[in-house]
């Protein structure tokens, strides 16, 4: 829920700054919220216990475990990033508040791939990438 309220507030900042239509925003919603919507709906874990013990399907089972491994990573960064932010900003609605607010969601993408190289580094040291 934290990342359709993040991509909402990226959106709306968008248009305003910008006077453009936000299609990336509007596309990160959207993949959020059909994540959101398949995690919540479907037991993972059992499926993917199942999944791995099956030759031919292994390598989907393995793909969707990355995905949310993945997200998981994002939503960790999102929850740290904005927790430092909030300590540290000025007081809302001050001159340098949307300022903060915008180098700490810049901030956000470079640490969420340096996070994720890491774990694919962690794969072909495994053997499990390509």
């Amino acid at each position: 829920m934290g990342i359709l309220i993040f991509a909402a507030v990226l959106a709306a900042a968008e248009f305003l700054l910008s006077r453009r239509p936000p299609l990336l925003a509007i596309r990160m919603i959207l993949a959020a919220a059909a994540g959101l919507l398949l995690f919540r709906a479907f037991p993972w874990l059992r499926i993917a216990r199942w999944s791995l013990r099956r030759k031919h399907l292994r390598n989907i089972a393995l793909y969707f475990l990355f995905i949310a491994h993945f997200l998981r990573i994002f939503l960790e960064e999102i929850l740290s990033l904005f927790r430092a932010w909030r300590l540290a900003a000025p007081h809302r609605w001050r001159a340098r508040w949307w300022g903060s607010l915008a180098r700490a969601a810049a901030s956000l993408f470079p640490r969420t791939l340096r996070r994720a190289e890491r774990f694919y580094a962690a794969l072909l040291v495994k053997g499990l990438a390509q």
